[in-house]
């Protein structure tokens, strides 16, 4: 981290050098800057290109970094967003300093690269507890389009004994709980199609901006073979022997302390039965006997999973805001 002093003479500066993105050593500026922006979720410069590289091919994208007398500030994502049925429709991220007051150099240049591929509406994820992005949108006529709750949960004060009964109760009526990896060698031939088929299906019930388009499976597959995962830490909830739920947790590659989650749904039909809370309460336990000290999640706020998760003892740490502007 540079000092405030440091940033105040450098915002005084006129002239900031914007790069593009490319290779190992400008990676490794990237993750520099991404992990004072996201200590929640700190990367390495390799797993960030690898993902980066996995980029479905007929999807534009832009990837820069902004600096100031060689001193990195910012860096920016700019890319279509596939994933919603509106094509012009870019989604934007820009991670900066902590320090840093003034990112309108960062916006400027994110607003340019989205309109130079023909976008006509713009959104950005901005974190509440980084307040210069959040700021600066407002101020240029940004609306909220949603807001995440970003959460964690201390495994040192969580008690997993009366959740795993909640889930032997569950398991009980005929549910089994398999890891992802058990899953994958007793079905080596279609195991990928079923996770691709789970994440869809739970990604059409997710509070989203926009309404939800599915993945290609192909572009799915490349982005999954992008970087090792620990697939003994996601797991299945199978009913007769077929995937019903999912919940996954994510070990964080630079620190070993600390896990990130992702999905976590039931199919409509098993809803209601505590299969979702008997896959996180299994899910945690296991974290926390292997010596993970903190996990971190988050739900929109009115995502009825945001419930189940302050009843595991989360504690709310920040927003995620989505905002929203028309191009003119």
């Amino acid at each position: 981290m540079i000092p405030s002093a440091k940033l105040t003479e450098l915002e005084s500066m006129q002239d900031f050098l914007i790069q593009k993105v490319d290779g190992l050593e400008d990676w490794r500026r990237v993750v520099a800057v991404r992990n004072q922006y996201m200590p929640d979720g700190p990367s390495t410069a390799e797993r960030s290109m690898n993902y980066a590289a996995s980029h479905p091919p007929h999807v534009n994208v832009a990837r820069f970094l902004v600096s100031k007398d060689g001193q990195d500030l910012m860096y920016g994502v700019v890319e279509q967003a596939y994933w919603t049925p509106k094509e012009s429709l870019y989604s934007c991220h820009l991670m900066s300093l902590p320090e840093l007051d003034d990112v309108s150099a960062g916006i400027d240049e994110a607003e340019r690269l989205a309109m130079g591929f023909g976008a006509t509406e713009v959104s950005f994820w901005h974190r509440t507890d980084r307040p210069a992005l959040g700021r600066a949108l407002e101020e240029r006529g940004y609306r909220e389009t949603q807001r995440n709750t970003s959460a964690k949960i201390d495994l040192s004060t969580f008690d997993p004994q009366p959740w795993l009964e909640a889930r032997d109760r569950v398991l009980a009526t005929g549910y089994e709980v398999v890891t992802l990896l058990e899953y994958s060698q007793a079905h080596p031939t279609d195991w990928k199609r079923a996770l691709w088929r789970m994440e869809m299906d739970i990604f059409r019930d997710v509070p989203l901006p926009e309404p939800f388009v599915e993945v290609g499976y192909e572009d799915w597959v490349r982005e999954l073979e992008a970087n090792e995962f620990k697939f003994e830490w996601q797991f299945f909830a199978l009913w007769e022997g077929e995937p019903i739920g999912l919940t996954q947790l994510f070990p964080n590659f630079v620190d070993s302390t600390l896990f990130n989650t992702g999905l976590t749904g039931v199919l409509r039909e098993h809803r209601r039965k505590g299969v979702a809370k008997a896959l996180k309460a299994h899910a945690f336990s296991l974290a926390k006997s292997h010596g993970a000290q903190r996990v971190y999640l988050d739900n929109e706020e009115n995502n009825p999973m945001y419930l189940l998760n302050l009843a595991l003892g989360v504690q709310p740490d920040h927003d995620i805001v989505n905002s929203t502007k028309v191009l003119g």
